[in-house]
């Protein structure tokens, strides 16, 4: 202990090592707070993500991203199941193959999923069918009830009785 204080470790010099220590110690603590928050939010993320992900698949409208020259890059199953398609199985098909290819026969496919009437409430929902009074004559089209099970799926891909109009 003499020989510290004799000059082989002086006073200061324990101050120095002391101030270097706890500057160390200092960097330590905010280097593992600084890890945690980023496990935190890392963590938070992928619960953000997998939420964010649940709802897009669990949509029953039907999801899909595609790029600028129409290939799907992801389906939703709401949009496997309505195509009859797995996700793997899509591929780099265009939107435009997916609808030329498949449009007519997934909405016939589907007209069992359809009771009595929803496809006029759809169409109506839309403004197809619907007056309104706008101080002039106008057409907003009409959706009659089908008179048997083709003109249903006729009208399912706008080849039977469903008339549009631009102003509905």
């Amino acid at each position: 202990m003499i020989a510290m204080a004799q000059g082989l470790f002086p006073i200061s010099g324990l101050v120095d090592v002391q101030l270097f220590m706890l500057a160390i110690a200092l960097t330590g603590l905010l280097l593992g707070a600084s890890v945690s928050d980023q496990r935190q939010t890392a963590s938070a993320l992928q619960a953000s993500e997998s939420r964010a992900r649940a709802i897009v698949q669990d949509q029953t409208d039907l999801v899909c991203r595609y790029r600028s020259d129409t290939s799907l890059t992801f389906v939703n199953e709401a949009y496997c199941q309505f195509f009859g398609r797995t996700a793997s199985g899509i591929g780099t098909i265009t939107l435009r193959q997916a609808v030329a290819n498949s449009c007519n026969t997934a909405f016939i496919s589907s007209r069992s999923r359809l009771k009595d009437g929803d496809l006029a409430s759809a169409a109506a929902a839309l403004g197809l069918g619907v007056d309104h009074d706008l101080g002039f004559p106008a057409y907003f089209g009409q959706v009659p009830p089908p008179e048997g099970e083709t003109e249903a799926a006729a009208d399912l891909i706008g080849q039977g009785k469903v008339l549009a109009s631009p102003l509905a």
